[in-house]
């Protein structure tokens, strides 16, 4: 069974994957933040997930990388806050973050495909 999304076939399993995926820092979220201070960037980490998934099923390049830098800068974090001990700021500010990433990774892919026409 596949979900068709523009005429490109999504695996059913990568929906079920995205799902579970995209529940985790809603749950961690809304049971007020059950996941240890200094691996909150690893639970909003999995946020990222569904629309990897989707860039590497439609064959979208500019955003699969894009995707992949927020992955890192998201590692990096992680790494950041261990050293020095901090925590994350509140979770509002990391959504934004994720969105705005998002948001570049879809202008990346709007550049080229307006390249490839």
């Amino acid at each position: 069974m596949n979900a068709i999304v523009e005429g490109t076939a999504v695996p059913a399993r990568a929906l079920v994957l995205s799902s579970l995926a995209l529940t985790i820092p809603i749950v961690d979220v809304l049971t007020g933040g059950g996941a240890p201070d200094k691996f909150e960037a690893l639970v909003w980490m999995s946020a990222l997930l569904p629309a990897f998934l989707l860039a590497h099923y439609r064959h979208w390049t500019s955003m699969a990388v894009c995707l992949a830098f927020a992955v890192l800068g998201l590692t990096a974090v992680q790494f950041y806050l261990m050293v020095t001990g901090q925590t994350l700021p509140p979770w509002p500010y990391v959504l934004a973050a994720i969105g705005a990433i998002f948001a570049l990774s879809v202008l990346a892919t709007v550049i080229e495909r307006a390249r490839t026409r």
